[in-house]
């Protein structure tokens, strides 16, 4: 199989369908002090490199070659009553923004379907979602999305369109539908009465809360709905399976980061606008490349490849007693951050997460390994899954996952050329193989008997 088709390969898995306001950062967890129940692992493969077929809509969607940020917006007002609202001057300085920054804002579907399709978007591509559906959003956030031909998507909770919450006013059923009737705005549903921890209502009154907001929308603008906003961005697998049986298509929380693959189609995250800056900053950093490479079977690939590398395969991490190193066999390796061996899981600090979005993420089992940008939704602190179950996501079960450094090759292509002296390095040979390697002296020479590997992570230097 050609490296080409490896790259591109779907993720493999049986149990496919089994966001929140910002919080303060809180103490990183304590190394090794998170114990995982690990499931048998499959039986071990036949071939290598190892493909699947997959017999049940993906969580994870591998296609889309951009980040996107996707804004998340609450009210907007000439004098806002709330921190998290905006003021009508400012939305429209944000606005202008944009537009002099050469943002194009393009809908939530462009969005969907770059993730799970591919399907191209422009290069600076930023898509806008309101939340709650209150009444600023038709007097004063409409007229200057019309004025500037802006896109966006407005969530409602369905319980209170026409009514008066403690603190704001909504719109109603009748301007929902002169919304919809533009073009321009799509309306979508965040639950019917917006409870807080939806997850943590009772089976039935969370069915209710998820199907009668589809319904609601569906029976009143003439078109059913395909996401789904969780109140405060509290979404969990539980709210995750009753969107699945609803036929949602994608859901969004409010995780600081951007859209981009893998996404967990049913854990999309969006900024706050107080950080549009940050958002427009990663828009020219980011590589086009195949999100996914693998899986791959973990199983010895013969001789050795020669040169100044010391290389193995066969081999994964099973030892977690530090953060800093993974252990192959009797040999030790540095990296950027060992998150799960041993069925432990070593979460990294808030801060780093954020520093460390995109950057390459190893993972696997004993049968089978991924290479694959890290993204926020990975982790347990970043994300709302419970423990580190995200990463079954990835590869079923995940019994490693290991931070690299940074790709210096990826999907064919050098992406940079540092010295390679003494870095420990994973990478796929030319013929689907994936090695650990460490190398040892002659970094120049080292970097030449990588021509042709499809993707090669410096681990840690």
């Amino acid at each position: 199989m050609s490296w080409r088709r490896v790259a591109m390969v779907g993720l493999v898995g049986a149990a496919w369908l089994s966001g929140c306001r910002e919080q303060t950062p809180s103490a990183p967890t304590p190394i090794a002090a998170v114990t995982r129940q690990t499931p048998p692992a499959p039986p071990g493969p036949t071939g290598s490199p190892v493909t699947a077929a997959v017999a049940v809509a993906p969580r994870v969607w591998t296609q889309g070659r951009q980040e996107v940020p996707v804004l998340m917006y609450h009210d907007v007002l000439d004098t806002p009553n709330l921190w998290f609202d905006l003021s009508r001057a400012d939305f429209r300085q944000q606005l202008q923004h944009l537009r002099e920054a050469g943002v194009t804002v393009v809908r939530l579907d462009q969005v969907v379907a770059h993730l799970r399709e591919g399907a191209p978007l422009p290069p600076r591509a930023v898509a806008l979602t309101f939340d709650q559906g209150t009444r600023g959003l038709y007097t004063t956030a409409w007229p200057l999305l019309r004025e500037f031909g802006y896109p966006a998507t407005f969530f409602v909770h369905t319980g209170y369109v026409g009514r008066p919450s403690p603190t704001k006013e909504h719109v109603t059923w009748d301007q929902l539908r002169e919304l919809a009737a533009s073009g321009q705005v799509s309306v979508q549903p965040m639950s019917v009465t917006f409870p807080e921890f939806l997850g943590q209502l009772p089976p039935a009154a969370l069915r209710r809360e998820v199907e009668d907001s589809f319904a609601a929308v569906e029976r009143e603008l003439g078109e059913r709905p395909r996401y789904f906003a969780s109140p405060y961005g509290n979404g969990d697998e539980r709210v995750a399976a009753a969107l699945v049986e609803a036929g949602c298509e994608a859901a969004f929380n409010e995780v600081r980061a951007p859209c981009a693959a893998p996404a967990d189609r049913l854990f999309l995250p969006r900024y706050n606008p107080k950080r549009l800056a940050e958002a427009l900053q990663r828009l020219s950093a980011v590589p086009s490349a195949p999100s996914l490479a693998g899986p791959l079977a973990l199983q010895p690939a013969g001789a050795p490849p020669t040169g100044p590398v010391r290389w193995q395969s066969g081999v994964w991490p099973r030892q977690a007693d530090r953060p800093d190193r993974l252990r192959l066999g009797e040999t030790a390796l540095p990296c950027r951050h060992l998150l799960l061996a041993a069925g432990r899981l070593q979460p990294l600090a808030d801060a780093d997460e954020l520093a460390w979005q995109g950057r390459p993420l190893v993972v696997g089992n004993q049968h089978q390994v991924v290479i694959t940008p890290y993204r926020r939704w990975m982790s347990a602190r970043g994300h709302v899954h419970s423990g580190s179950d995200a990463l079954d996501q990835v590869v079923r079960p995940a019994s490693f996952a290991v931070l690299g450094e940074r790709w210096i090759r990826r999907g064919g292509q050098w992406l940079a050329r540092p010295s390679l002296d003494g870095a420990a390095l994973v990478g796929i040979d030319s013929r689907g193989a994936l090695w650990w390697g460490r190398v040892r002296g002659a970094p120049a020479a080292a970097a030449a008997s990588l021509e042709g590997w499809p993707e090669v992570v410096v681990l840690a230097r």
